[in-house]
């Protein structure tokens, strides 16, 4: 297979059919580069290790070495195969197989030297093989020399072209050449020179004197000196040159990049004679802003004229022979990223010797080019700043700004762009005779693109141009409503515009279009039409984050402002008031398969106008208090159906609303409102333990917490929910310490239900600790308060725990009759998680009673369980159980699988007693490997010595029944080490990092 692979510019690997070839990990990039560059001769393992790695120790650097080829031998056999290996050394000659930008630019550079003619075609070569510095984004040590030896090569190659190209006559095409090479070295005097001497020599001595105080410019700017005195001298003598016109530009290829566009993801209706008014003032003006009403469609308008310009260069006329560049400011807020902004569209890099403001204005230098600077109202006065410096320092610099606004500074002209062309009122229209107009034409278009089946027709023109002549042209406000025709006719949506709409675009109407230049002709022109409990509505879906359902609208739109008992809504009005939004594109429905019903998003530029106009209402603390009471009421119903049969569809439900919940708990807690706090992470725990989401959920308990002191039934509850998270983070310190709260407080509170749940918790957190002597008391006290109570929930998580006490102590049979009993229950229950917890215990149980059919089944069931209901954490659990049963069967192929995949979960987890758990099955797996190398065996052992810190870290100490399998497996490795080799590892793994031992098991896990 012919690969093509680019290393200027950044990192490339194409097949024989141009398909890229996605090495996205750094690390990878770097091993393929470091072999193709040094492709001659074989590299040492050691030698390539140290290079990649130089910050690590020699063995651990060799460590990842061998990892990281595994990685890429798994990933991309086809390159791995081109690899040669062979006494620790690694090569990979690129044969005829394969294409190298760098080598080929080295062989052209080779042949221009070697040329006994004149070497043109090589140079030019070289130069279009030069994309970019050798991989800009890699900043290995070993990479720097080689990217800047590159580097000069390629400006020497470009100052050679330049003075062959003056001695052959062709001053055009060197000036391009010498303007490229100014772009990659902004401060190399020589290249002003012959820049100066190139316009002088082609009759353009008003460029050479250009360029001269562009030079002059820049070395002020950048380094605070003047030109030198042969500088100087080449300025001199141009002034002596008596003026000519300039010598008519000879074809060749562009030595430069054209510039920059985004695709426009629409079609441009009309505005022929507008367009060609700016293409005409661009140019004579160095500065032109385009402003305009919002929604006059002003950068629809600015990417036409500069696509225009692009065309144009495109056909060698070339008004701006360096490029046409669009950057975006809408993220900009101050005069830094407006630079960033700059600078990135430009593809300019940073210089650590001068400021990005001066490194930019050098880059641009004296290039003859158009930047169109979109959105730029939110920044006018850092942009004016800006403007004014670039074109003092580039005269070739001219710009295009959009913008609501002017900037009012020297030399600016302001262009206004009006209204589309549209009907006149009180006109009869034929179809025919309104596709005339711009703004019909606009809106038919679009109503198309939404409802395919819409065309102009007698009964709808009328319609149509009273549309589009109350919305007096306004691109955005005619693409709005032509949206609608999804939901109503265009005669519904005519009369509902001149029901609301005439009052908004009539308002402080002066001389001209004036009423249109607020931020109301954007959006509020839309608000404008709803209804007062519409626009109530609107507004008070703005404090929803991440969408809503029909339910949530209801709850939350019912609140008051203060004292205003008027703007009551009543339930039964959110539905219909809702469907009037939908229908007037301000909210938009969405398909969910998180929560199995329609919800309801606003975009963000629509929520935050709304958002403002709640502020306005005074309704924010109202909203937002009713917006925390559904939320509460949400997870409280969910907290109580999470363990029976409808588990899996609350969960997702919740997942679906998470950003609400979110919302709603950062509210609480900064606002003190305690209870709300405590009532909300009290009723979610149960989802973040089961969804994984540990860390955040330990982070709201805490500042939940943290709000209080009073010894109620709520903080004990939720001194509970720490302490299980904490628990399923293998934290069994702070574990044990939470229970000890919650305890402490329900002993107090004295109510029987809640003391059996802190017993219960308390059991659960010693056990873990392998303290069983104190475990089994505790959950058998537990147990009792349960049966009294007949709270059959309790009853089976009781009997479940103390099942797993009786299957580590080794007693099987009675741990198997209690996961039945626990079982059992959980059936009647319709607990999904709960049924999964005994199913994979029974599994455990049957397993080292030696039934392995019955153990399968048990586990493949608690699997399907976890995963119906996306428990990770059991998942995780259950995939280390199928690995140590596929091990006693002998399969380790599937045994390093299961535990891989359950490792996988443990590390997004953040669980150190799961990472231990899938390293011992990954290792007693690959003890029994039957043609292990040495370091397949040594990574084995490593293993099982990280496996035994985390468990010391964690405080989760092997079960008793573990404990002979880990101990065979150690036995065998020994065996088959050696005593010394085996210590050796032992040794070596104790300051061995996690992310070491997890990249060990990844080899490992893929050695079959």
């Amino acid at each position: 297979m012919m690969l093509n692979i680019r290393l200027f510019g950044g990192f490339h690997i194409l097949d024989k059919d141009g398909r890229a070839l996605a090495i996205a990990t750094p690390r990878m990039q770097s091993l393929i580069a470091y072999l193709l560059l040094h492709q001659d001769s074989p590299q040492p393992r050691q030698q390539i290790a140290v290079q990649l790695w130089p910050e690590t120790g020699e063995a651990q650097a060799r460590t990842n070495l061998r990892n990281l080829h595994h990685r890429l031998k798994s990933a991309f056999p086809t390159l791995e195969g081109r690899i040669l290996q062979e006494h620790g050394a690694l090569q990979w000659p690129l044969g005829e197989e394969a294409w190298l930008d760098v080598a080929a630019f080295r062989a052209s550079v080779a042949e221009a030297k070697s040329s006994g003619g004149v070497p043109l075609a090589a140079l030019q070569r070289a130069v279009d093989l030069y994309r970019g510095d050798l991989l800009p984004g890699c900043y290995d040590d070993w990479i720097l020399p080689l990217r800047e030896e590159l580097r000069q090569a390629y400006l020497d190659v470009l100052e050679r072209l330049v003075l062959l190209l003056e001695a052959q006559g062709d001053h055009r095409l060197a000036i391009d050449y010498a303007q490229l090479s100014l772009r990659n070295d902004p401060l190399n005097e020589v290249i002003y020179r012959h820049l100066i001497r190139l316009h002088g020599l082609s009759g353009d001595r008003t460029g050479g004197l250009r360029v001269y105080h562009t030079c002059a410019a820049v070395l002020e700017q950048a380094l605070g000196v003047e030109p030198s005195a042969a500088t100087r001298q080449a300025y001199l003598a141009l002034l002596e040159e008596p003026a000519t016109e300039p010598a008519p530009a000879k074809a060749g290829p562009p030595a430069a990049s054209k510039g920059s566009l985004p695709y426009p993801l629409t079609s441009f209706i009309g505005r022929e004679k507008e367009v060609e008014e700016v293409l005409r003032l661009l140019q004579s003006n160095r500065l032109l802003t385009l402003t305009g009403a919002p929604g006059a469609g002003k950068t629809r308008f600015g990417l036409e004229v500069a696509a225009r310009l692009r065309k144009d260069a495109s056909q060698q006329t070339e008004p701006f022979p360096d490029g046409v560049w669009w950057v975006d400011l809408t993220a900009s807020t101050d005069l830094a990223s407006i630079t960033q902004a700059v600078a990135g569209a430009l593809g300019v890099q940073e210089n650590l010797e001068a400021s990005p403001s001066q490194t930019l204005i050098t880059w641009i230098g004296e290039h003859e080019l158009l930047l169109v600077l979109d959105n730029a109202e939110h920044v006018m006065d850092a942009l004016a700043n800006f403007i004014s410096a670039a074109l003092r320092a580039c005269p070739l610099l001219r710009f295009m700004i959009t913008s609501r606004e002017v900037l009012s500074i020297a030399g600016e002209v302001a262009w206004n762009i009006p209204p589309m062309s549209y009907p006149g009122p009180h006109k009869t229209h034929t179809p025919d005779s309104l596709c005339r107009y711009e703004a019909v034409r606009l809106f038919v278009e679009r109503a198309s693109a939404a409802m395919p089946t819409f065309r102009l027709a007698p009964h709808n023109a009328a319609a149509v141009a009273q549309i589009c002549t109350h919305l007096e042209g306004i691109p955005l406000a005619i693409e709005l409503a032509a949206a609608r025709v999804k939901m109503m006719t265009a005669e519904q949506i005519a009369a509902r515009i001149q029901e609301t709409l005439l009052r908004l675009l009539r308002s402080g109407r002066g001389g001209g279009p004036e009423h249109h230049q607020t931020i109301e002709a954007a959006i509020a022109w839309s608000y404008q039409l709803l209804s007062e409990k519409e626009r109530m509505l609107l507004r008070r879906l703005s404090v929803f984050s991440g969408g809503f359902s029909l339910e949530a609208a209801e709850q939350v739109a019912l609140c008051c402002s203060p004292g205003d008992a008027q703007d009551a809504m009543q339930a039964g009005e959110v539905l219909e008031l809702l469907s009037r939004l939908i229908d007037r594109s301000l909210v938009k429905v969405t398909a969910s398969e998180l929560a199995h019903a329609a919800r309801y998003t606003l975009l963000e530029m629509i929520r935050q106008y709304a958002d403002e106009r709640l502020q306005e209402a005074g309704e924010v603390d109202s909203t937002r208090k009713r917006h925390a009471g559904y939320c509460v009421l949400l997870a409280e119903e969910a907290d109580r159906n999470v363990r029976g049969p409808q588990q899996a569809a609350w969960l997702q439900r919740l997942e679906a609303d998470h950003d609400n919940l979110r919302k709603a708990l950062h509210w609480a807690v900064e606002s003190g409102q305690e209870e709300t706090a405590l009532r909300l992470v009290n009723s979610l725990w149960q989802f973040w333990d089961i969804r994984g989401y540990f860390r955040e959920g330990r982070e709201w308990l805490r500042r939940a917490l943290e709000m209080g002191f009073a010894r109620s039934a709520l903080r004990a509850k939720a001194f509970k929910g720490a302490g299980a998270l904490a628990w399923s983070q293998s934290d069994y310190g702070e574990a044990r310490e939470r229970m000890l709260d919650s305890l402490e407080i329900y002993r107090q509170l004295g109510e029987p239900r809640d003391l059996a749940v802190g017993l219960f918790n308390m059991g659960l957190v010693t056990y873990s600790q392998g303290d069983y002597a104190l475990a089994e008391p505790t959950l058998r006290e537990s147990l009792t308060l349960f049966q009294s109570l007949d709270h059959k929930q309790g009853i089976a998580n009781a009997l479940n725990s103390l099942g797993v006490i009786a299957d580590a102590r080794g007693d099987f049979q009675s741990a198997r009759q209690l996961y039945e009993e626990s079982l059992a229950t959980r059936r009647t229950l319709g607990d999904q998680r709960g049924m999964a917890i005994s199913c994979g215990n029974l599994g455990m149980a049957a397993m080292h009673l030696g039934d392995f059919d019955e153990a399968a089944h048990f586990l493949g069931e608690s699997l399907q369980r976890y995963t119906e209901i996306g428990d990770k954490r059991g998942s995780a659990t259950t995939l280390n159980e199928l690995g140590q049963l596929a091990h006693l069967q002998g399969q380790s192929a599937l045994a390093y699988r299961h535990c891989w995949q359950a490792l996988v979960l443990w590390q997004e987890l953040g669980s150190r007693g799961g990472l231990a758990t899938s390293f011992e099955g990954i290792a007693m797996a690959a003890a029994k490997a039957p043609a292990a190398d040495h370091a397949f065996l040594v990574s084995a052992v490593q293993l099982l010595r990280v496996a035994e810190t985390l468990r010391a870290v964690a405080n989760t100490p092997l079960p008793p029944s573990d404990e002979p399998p880990v101990r065979q497996a150690l036995d065998r490795l020994r065996e088959r080490l050696g005593p010394d080799a085996f210590a050796r590892a032992w040794q070596q793994a104790r300051h061995m990092e996690q992310e070491q031992a997890i990249a060990a098991a990844s080899v490992i896990s893929q050695a079959e």
